[in-house]
């Protein structure tokens, strides 16, 4: 179960999102993306391309969950043309990424940021000061439905 979302309730009350973000692909939950308009001046929600854009102003998806008790990854998936929540990262604000969204091995002080290998993901990295959004872990956390870990946003 893929997820990226705020840690606490300062994050969820001061939220910055787009509840109307176009898909342009196929998501999941947590996916990392860059914000566009389309050419009907609708917003849209594209994994980012290159390497540039890994570096650049990412938001990350969050769809409220119909079926929580089913817990199916179909649930966390928004088609190519579905409205996507998008969220942007705001500094001060921790959030909780999950394991399978992750490539590497994490450590606490290590920084999270795109992936421009897997385009939507997230990879371990020593250095972030090239990235416009990076995620330092503070915490490793357990939960009921997997690993997880918590985050602080550095924008």
């Amino acid at each position: 179960m893929s997820k990226i979302m705020y840690a606490n309730y300062a994050g969820i009350k001061n939220e910055q999102h787009i509840p109307d973000a176009v898909a342009q692909s196929d998501l999941k939950n947590g996916f990392l993306v860059v914000k566009g308009l389309n050419d009907k001046g609708q917003h849209t929600a594209t994994l980012p391309s290159n390497a540039d854009e890994c570096k650049g102003e990412l938001w990350f998806v969050w769809n409220t969950i119909t079926t929580p008790e089913l817990d199916s990854d179909s649930d966390f998936t928004i088609k190519a043309g579905d409205f996507a929540r998008i969220f942007k990262f705001k500094p001060d604000y921790p959030v909780n990424v999950t394991k399978d969204l992750i490539a590497g091995d994490v450590a606490i002080g290590k920084y999270l940021v795109a992936d421009d290998a897997d385009f939507g993901k997230l990879k371990v990295v020593d250095d972030a000061t090239d990235y416009a959004v990076a995620l330092v872990v503070t915490e490793p956390l357990i939960t009921a439905q997997s690993k997880c870990y918590l985050c602080d946003v550095i924008a």
